[in-house]
């Protein structure tokens, strides 16, 4: 008896065996059987080797993305036939290997998404894709109207907003909350020092200069402590943090949207 031409001893049993070398992909292995008559008996054995890792492609979401909404779409390509999964939870594949499955970012901040691909010989690829997620904030406001809202939750403001000539001015404390931002007050000079990330504001009452991050910037109204509040310009402050600001003039009512859309 031979395998692929290579004599092996059979057992008074009838039982053989014998190790052939394979190569990766398709392997044909030929098996003949000789008995004392001479007569031949063949078969042929069709195998595949397969030890190469599936190619995992991820389109979506790209490698360091910052992303606002907390539900995004990994999207990607594999080995046809190939299970993937994304976090942990298995994904429809379809035919061309494509995939797409909709993904919840479980924290603000850095997540990374891991996906694997692993083929019918059990071969795995895996990969981590780092996104950086920002919630988004609506803040709400109304001139003469002391209840704001943060997204879905009611604040009631020290005073309400009011307009001087065009330029709506808001309570210091509430604004600084609402964006997250640190606030400090130094009172011999009456200087306000707004801290957001990498991006620091200062203000002086009464006066309508203000810096950002050392940039001098004029003032359309000044910084002004009414009745015991200290009351700022809205629109500045937002802007100068990345937030869109919507002016409803028939309503009197802003909506300040952060980071801007």
């Amino acid at each position: 008896m031979s395998i692929n031409g290579t004599s092996v001893a059979v057992q008074p049993s009838g039982e053989f065996g014998g190790s052939v070398p394979l190569s990766e992909g398709a392997n044909a292995i030929q098996i003949i059987a000789t008995d004392v008559a001479g007569n031949v008996g063949q078969t042929r054995l069709n195998v595949t080797l397969d030890t190469k890792p599936p190619v995992l492609t991820v389109t979506s979401p790209k490698i360091y993305a910052t992303v606002m909404t907390q539900q995004v779409a990994v999207t990607g390509k594999t080995e046809a036939g190939a299970i993937v999964t994304v976090a942990g939870a298995q994904v429809s594949v379809a035919a061309d290997g494509s995939f797409s499955i909709m993904y919840m970012f479980p924290k603000e901040g850095l997540n990374v998404v891991e996906v694997t691909s692993a083929d019918a010989a059990g071969n795995h690829t895996k990969t981590g894709i780092p996104v950086t997620y920002v919630a988004r904030t609506l803040i709400r406001l109304q001139v003469g109207n002391k209840t704001a809202m943060i997204n879905d939750t009611s604040k009631t403001l020290q005073a309400a907003p009011i307009n001087i000539k065009g330029v709506v001015m808001v309570p210091l404390r509430f604004i600084g909350e609402a964006f997250g931002a640190t606030v400090e007050w130094e009172p011999i000079f009456k200087i306000v020092r707004l801290q957001l990330g990498s991006t620091t504001i200062y203000l002086q009452i009464g006066s309508n200069y203000a810096s950002v991050n050392g940039k001098k910037i004029v003032l359309q109204g000044l910084p002004s402590i009414i009745k015991g509040t200290t009351m700022v310009p809205i629109r500045f402050i937002s802007e100068a943090f990345n937030a869109e600001v919507v002016w409803n003039a028939p309503t009197q009512g802003i909506d300040i949207t952060y980071p801007k859309p």
